[in-house]
């Protein structure tokens, strides 16, 4: 139910513990070890350009990780590096190839078919083989039997990564197993990925704590050991920079992890309100109450630590204020400064939406009415427009629009009672328009750049602003189609030029999609895109992804004979003469599945 991209934490990597190696151990560990991260390393530069390259440099220090995994333990600093990076291998495998769902590996990596089919190949096809893999290093490497205790043996950057995998599964719930044909042994499954997920960020906040409780104390113990004069400026920045480059906890890694819980959180109640829509459980069948109880136990666990994070931030920024304006500066506030009000705000965005599922949630349980009351949903949005949307502290946010409508979109049109949902789909592609619209500002900027001055975080910026813009084209077409479905279904407009209106929509609909065509070829015409293939592959979904809805729209699909749909779209797209391709046939069923799921039915107004 929940769209949560925008605001998904990354996977965390501790570049320390992925390039350095430990001195102990026998000559053979370490030269496994070594091997794996050069084979990894050789991996990551060909990701741009070649993913067949890639993927076999990825298996071969996958190979060498499971080599060192499978000795008999030595207890080395080696041999935990090697779970753990072994493990966060194949999370960033997983990520970039699998999860996009974009490559074609039966026609564009034909050639490294044996290897990906092999029992111990680097790219999983499923998350949950990633989380075992996890699980397992885990196990290896915790030395306190059942209980959890974070440290050397157990790397912090393993737990999150776990947690963020249970994060992950919580979430796909809603598409691949709850959905409205929840059974028990799923409602079961679902259970324990969040109580083991709870446990585990519980674990990694105390420890994170504790951990940031020594970091800032240093920080104060070392500030009389730095001269702070002008002509020993560099040196303070390089001695800074190594400080905080050490494998330790800081106030931006905590906030990652408190952030990461209110996802989970968000995650989690998406699923109860799957439950509570699911018709099976009108009966009663499944016991949400217990899930509940432990969920809101964590979020006032998880509200006492941002608490504690935000005390930490506002203290140390009146010290640096206070520095400033004695006309001086210290370590602290160097080493402070990487954790800015964005990141705070993004937080307390997610909040926002917390508290809003809270107020949606608590209402049902009072009530017993799946429909909401109008004047509920316009607290809501009177709240958001006044604390967030209007709110000059957020307006550096720039997914600030689309979270919100986001929010209207999947917490609270799916409760509502049709004649309700005409406005609440207005006032969501207003929303989007305007997030769409700084996006697209910011797309523009970039464009303007030199190309030869650019690095790849920038181009990666302006694929992601790209991706951004694409979408939403998508979800304002699908909501123009929808409103009409609606005013047909229930005459929700008298009008007497509805017709026009009509036409005006449809028209609007398909300016979408054109939009989106152009601004792909665009993209694939300009030398930016530097044959990054997996920017290739991602546009060349989200073209399909169009394409589909404009073959609806069009009378090129013909509906008079028996071939299914997504085989008569293949045909439209690609031309009879060709032969059907197995992987976008998928691509198309799988959309023309979504939109059906939907209600979103273009096929009413095609010419």
């Amino acid at each position: 139910m929940s769209n949560t991209n925008t605001r998904f934490r990354p996977l965390r990597f501790n570049n320390n513990r992925k390039t350095s190696r430990s001195h102990k151990g026998s000559p053979v560990s370490l030269d496994y070890f070594d091997e794996a991260i050069n084979q990894e390393e050789h991996g990551d530069r060909w990701l741009l350009t070649d993913l067949a390259k890639a993927l076999r440099f990825y298996q071969k220090s996958f190979e060498y990780y499971t080599i060192l995994n499978s000795r008999p333990s030595t207890q080395n600093a080696n041999e935990q590096n090697s779970y753990y990076n072994a493990s966060r291998l194949l999370y960033n495998v997983y990520t970039e190839f699998v999860k996009p769902n974009c490559i074609n590996y039966q026609k564009d990596l034909k050639d490294i078919q044996l290897m990906l089919s092999s029992d111990n190949s680097v790219l999983k096809p499923s998350l949950k083989y990633v989380l075992l893999y996890h699980e397992n290093a885990i196990q290896k490497l915790n030395k306190a039997g059942d209980a959890i205790i974070i440290g050397d043996a157990l790397p912090w950057d393993l737990i999150y990564n776990t947690c963020l995998i249970y994060n992950e599964l919580i979430e796909e719930f809603e598409f691949d197993e709850l959905n409205y044909n929840t059974n028990s042994e799923k409602f079961t499954e679902m259970l324990d990925y969040i109580t083991k997920s709870i446990e585990l960020v519980v674990h990694l906040l105390n420890y994170q704590m504790n951990e940031l409780s020594v970091f800032l104390n240093n920080i104060n113990n070392n500030q009389g050991d730095i001269d702070i004069t002008e002509d020993n400026n560099n040196q303070n920045n390089i001695a800074a920079d190594e400080f905080i480059s050490q494998d330790t906890i800081t106030l931006e890694t905590t906030l990652e992890t408190i952030n990461l819980g209110y996802l989970f959180i968000i995650n989690s109640y998406d699923n109860i309100l799957n439950l509570l829509l699911n018709p099976v459980n009108k009966a009663g069948i499944f016991d949400t109450k217990s899930i509940l109880l432990k969920i809101d136990q964590f979020t006032h666990f998880n509200d006492l630590k941002f608490s504690e994070i935000n005390n930490y931030y506002n203290r140390l920024n009146n010290n640096n204020n206070n520095n400033n304006n004695d006309d001086d500066d210290d370590n602290g506030s160097q080493l402070t400064e990487k954790l800015e009000d964005d990141q705070i705000n993004e937080v307390l965005i997610n909040k926002s939406v917390l508290s809003s599922i809270q107020i949606l949630l608590k209402y049902i349980n009072l009530n017993n009415d799946y429909y909401f009351d109008r004047n509920l949903i316009e607290g809501i949005i009177s709240t958001w427009k006044n604390d967030i949307l209007d709110n000059e502290k957020f307006k550096t946010n720039s997914d600030r629009y689309s979270i919100f409508s986001d929010l209207l979109m999947n917490y609270i049109l799916p409760f509502q009672l049709e004649e309700d949902k005409l406005e609440a789909l207005q006032l969501i592609n207003l929303n989007y328009k305007i997030n769409q619209d700084i996006y697209y500002q910011s797309y523009l900027k970039l464009n303007k750049l030199n190309v030869n001055r650019l690095k790849f975080d920038d181009f990666k910026l302006k694929f992601n602003l790209l991706i951004k813009i694409l979408d939403i084209n998508l979800i304002r077409s699908d909501n123009e189609i929808s409103k009409l479905l609606l005013t047909k279904k229930h005459n929700l407009t008298k009008h007497e030029n509805e017709n026009e209106n009509d036409e005006v929509t449809l028209n609007n609909v398909k300016i979408f999609l054109k939009n989106n065509l152009n601004l792909i070829t665009n993209y694939k015409n300009c030398n930016q895109l530097r044959q990054i293939k997996i920017f290739e592959y991602k546009l060349q979904k989200i073209k399909l992804q169009t394409l589909v809805r404009s073959c609806l729209l069009s009378s090129s699909a013909n509906m008079s004979t028996k071939t299914s749909l997504d085989v008569q779209v293949h045909h439209t797209i690609f031309g009879d003469s060709v032969e059907i391709d197995a992987f976008y046939l998928s691509v198309i069923a799988e959309e023309l599945q979504r939109l059906y799921e939907n209600d979103i039915n273009y096929l009413t107004f095609r010419k």
